[in-house]
């Protein structure tokens, strides 16, 4: 869903994807973010100090999204955070990559 997803992510696929996406306002950016991660998470994903931790299991079925706008967009969004604020992008990244692998996982299990 695009609900909260950063106006830097439309303005990006505005462009066709092509550079970086640009970050006008990195305080809006990294709070839109984690926003807009926590709506695209299953409501039973745990966290600790207002980060995602990387445990549990449940249905990551909604997540199994494919397409121009699927991970992909959430991974370049991770790197964009690297320029918001360089200490905290490894958690969107970690996070995001974790995500990534167990709903890799999940879908193979299913067939």
């Amino acid at each position: 869903p695009t609900t909260f997803r950063p106006v830097e992510v439309h303005d990006w696929v505005q462009r066709a994807r092509k550079g970086k996406i640009v970050v006008n306002s990195p305080a809006k950016f990294k709070a839109d973010f984690w926003k807009w991660w926590t709506a695209l998470n299953p409501s039973w994903r745990e966290r600790e100090n207002g980060l995602f931790v990387q445990r549990g299991t449940g249905d990551w079925s909604s997540l199994f999204k494919s397409g121009p706008n699927g991970f992909l967009t959430a991974l370049y969004c991770a790197v964009a955070m690297h320029a918001v604020d360089p200490e905290g992008s490894d958690d969107a990244a970690r996070d995001v990559c974790w995500v990534v692998q167990q709903v890799a996982a999940a879908k193979s299990c299913r067939g």
